[in-house]
């Protein structure tokens, strides 16, 4: 786990498995939460520093492009297969169990295989890196139902620290996702939909007379719990273990700061539970990045598949045609869970 930029930890009653940070299990499903991007550890002098809402350090493409590997190994490997499946369901489990386990491995290993191919770019990510806004454009325009509709996602970021998150106006590096109303649990529903999350849009969930929406494995719930904890969150203070300040120094960088800083971001008091912070949206040109991420979110496009005839917001917004900017199909999908 380490390899891949993981924070292992050992089992617990709460992590019987001792998954390493970030990887949970929820009855027979395994897969990444909030930490496993959003948890950071620093070693200093042989103590290690845990920054909860960090930038993870992971390499999420490797680490999944080996769990097809693997996979791939059980499947063919009948040894190996035997093995895993003694371990999953014991030395005297009928044949038949045996063969259907098989066949349910070749299908996930089907579905993640496409996966990675779908979400694969030529120059890798490395540590620390994700185009996650790509992948979750690719999610929706997968879920459409029509083959190879996707595009490459080029145009990895750094992850993005989570305190202050709740607090702000708008999210993300583009300035792309309101926060207000129903904004932050579309936010994460979003998220979900990135990271493995089942949704069924060519179907509608109705509710006696209501419009259900789509059926989904993604847990509203959980994901308003999983807020309020990140609304917690504080940007972390120098720890006392590190060399201690030099206030002349410091001193010298509030004016720094005050003079070059101030005016896009923001003196705020980091454990106010009522700060409020204002996003200030600058366009490219002057802030002279690589802007690849945010013309992606803007310019990407697809073919709709099922959803032509639908609302960009799923009630309301313009209606689809054969083709639309991919993210507004993202909007579709969050909209209908």
């Amino acid at each position: 786990m380490l390899r891949y930029g993981f924070l292992p930890i050992k089992p617990s009653k709460n992590n019987p498995d001792g998954l390493p940070i970030g990887l949970t299990r929820n009855d027979n499903f395994m897969g990444p939460t909030c930490a496993a991007c959003h948890t950071q550890q620093l070693k200093y002098n042989n103590q290690f520093i845990r920054i909860d809402g960090g930038q993870a350090f992971i390499d999420l493409p490797m680490f999944l492009e080996e769990i097809v590997q693997s996979m791939e190994k059980t499947l063919a490997d009948e040894n190996k297969f035997n093995r895993f499946a003694t371990r999953l369901l014991g030395e005297s489990v009928l044949l038949k169990i045996r063969v259907d386990l098989k066949q349910r491995l070749q299908e996930q290993y089907d579905i993640r295989k496409d996966y990675n191919r779908r979400n694969h770019t030529e120059v890798a990510y490395g540590y620390s890196r994700l185009d996650a806004f790509g992948a979750i454009l690719n999610k929706g325009l997968h879920l459409t139902g029509v083959k190879d509709n996707f595009n490459i996602p080029n145009a990895p970021t750094s992850y993005p620290y989570l305190w202050d998150t709740p607090q702000h106006d708008y999210v993300e590096w583009d300035g792309s996702q309101t926060n207000s109303s129903l904004g932050a649990l579309a936010r994460n529903v979003g998220e979900v939909i990135g990271v493995f999350g089942d949704i069924t849009p060519d179907t509608t969930k109705w509710l006696g007379f209501f419009d259900g929406g789509y059926s989904s494995s993604i847990e509203a719930d959980n994901l308003r719990g999983l807020e309020k904890i990140v609304a917690k969150l504080h940007s972390p203070l120098w720890p006392d273990t590190f060399p201690k300040i030099d206030n002349n120094l410091a001193n010298r960088g509030r004016g720094l700061y005050e003079t070059h800083c101030l005016s896009c971001h923001l003196d705020i008091d980091r454990t106010d539970p009522t700060r409020k912070i204002q996003v200030r949206m600058s366009s490219l040109e002057a802030i002279q990045t690589d802007p690849l991420m945010a013309r992606n979110a803007v310019f990407l496009r697809g073919k709709t598949g099922i959803f032509e005839g639908r609302k960009r917001f799923y009630t309301v917004g313009g209606v689809f045609g054969k083709e639309a900017p991919a993210l507004y199909i993202v909007n579709n999908i969050m909209g209908g869970v």
